[in-house]
């Protein structure tokens, strides 16, 4: 094969796992604690089939992808976004259905990170005479289940940590009133980050300023998240918002260990949930906590101070700021990240992956963290 004939091919293989790539992202709002997978079955070079993982419990991708009865697939290509699973649990293995299928060859753009999966679904269709292919955009499927890749190897959760703020820094007013700095569509767009998380942080402060109601309003989309109210003395008061909204989602209250006795019966009558946690390295302790239940993807949307507890703890993963063309100033004004903050030379904190997105009169940008 001439270097022309290798890239011209290389060229196609990308192409239709770009394709499972895309359709893997119709399952972002539903699929967690599971990753987004998709999948498309190629033959004589046309697609000929696709699928994706639409919701947790539901069929997997390439189940999906192998469900017409009409369609002949002996003998076609098979790419997926991550490795087929060998397990039957809530779905059938889709190791078995794609060796019984009579797919030749199957290309996979990266192994399963769960220390039980791992290769050994490639070493099985190898066995069974199918030729596997691996690592095919493999940088990106990585990306898109950056949160699921995590929970895997180090067992907490991504962490997102969203804020607005004016052009000069400023989260909210000296009076802590921050309701409205982003654009309208910018706030739509929160709403859709939140629809891809599993949970929501906040602290006492943005608890006690802005009493939201932290849900997710989003036309077309039916889901509630998990609402976590930090507030280690137990001081908030009762009639806040997420203690008597049970109907648009969970309510965790997380406070620290010996305050029991301070939290009222009218928030434990709302079925409020209350996490107790140690004061020694509470806010490590309370991820791995929120892991335990299942939440892999959470977005931090608490204040300066929280925010400055969660990065010094290096448990901030990623950055969404919006940037409003706004001028608030005041030294009193509050800012992304409050506390004393680190020394110029300590170099402790690397964005990377840094993008930028226009959004209504707003800039949208996302970084992802790196500690040294």
């Amino acid at each position: 094969m001439s270097g022309k004939d290798f890239n011209d091919e290389m060229i196609l293989h990308q192409s239709f796992m770009k394709k499972a790539l895309d359709l893997a992202l119709n399952g972002r709002y539903y699929t967690s604690p599971n990753p987004m997978v998709g999948c498309v079955v190629v033959k004589n070079k046309k697609i000929i089939s696709q699928g994706f993982h639409r919701a947790y419990g539901e069929l997997h991708a390439e189940a999906n992808a192998l469900k017409p009865k009409d369609i002949d697939f002996s003998g076609a290509d098979l790419y997926v976004t991550l490795e087929p699973c060998l397990h039957y649990g809530k779905t059938p293995s889709c190791t078995s259905k794609i060796i019984s299928s009579g797919i030749k060859r199957v290309f996979i753009a990266t192994l399963d990170p769960n220390p039980k999966m791992n290769g050994k679904s490639v070493e099985i269709l190898k066995y069974a005479g199918i030729e596997v292919y691996t690592g095919i955009l493999e940088k990106e499927a990585r990306f898109i289940n950056r949160h699921f890749f995590k929970a895997m190897e180090k067992s907490m959760p991504w962490l997102i940590y969203k804020c607005a703020m004016t052009l000069d820094g400023k989260t909210a007013d000296h009076n802590f009133k921050s309701k409205y700095i982003s654009s309208v569509k910018s706030r739509k767009y929160v709403h859709e980050l939140r629809a891809e998380c599993d949970a929501i942080i906040i602290g006492y402060r943005t608890a006690i300023f802005d009493d939201p109601l932290l849900n997710i309003r989003l036309k077309g989309v039916q889901k509630k998240i998990n609402r976590i109210i930090i507030d280690p003395k137990a001081a908030l008061p009762k009639d806040l918002l997420v203690f008597n909204t049970p109907n648009e989602g969970n309510t965790i209250l997380v406070i620290q260990k010996g305050f029991r006795n301070k939290v009222t019966d009218q928030i434990e009558s709302q079925g409020v949930e209350i996490l107790e946690i140690e004061e020694k390295s509470f806010y490590i302790e309370l991820m791995k906590e929120l892991f335990k239940k299942n939440l892999i993807k959470i977005l931090l949307e608490g204040g300066g101070t929280l925010a400055c507890h969660m990065l010094k703890n290096r448990l901030i993963d990623e950055l969404n700021f919006f940037i409003a063309p706004k001028i608030l100033g005041g030294k009193n004004s509050p800012t992304p990240f409050s506390g004393v903050g680190f020394e110029i030379d300590q170099n402790t904190v690397v964005l990377d992956s840094l993008r930028t997105k226009k959004i209504g009169n707003d800039i949208l940008i996302t970084s992802l963290i790196k500690y040294n």
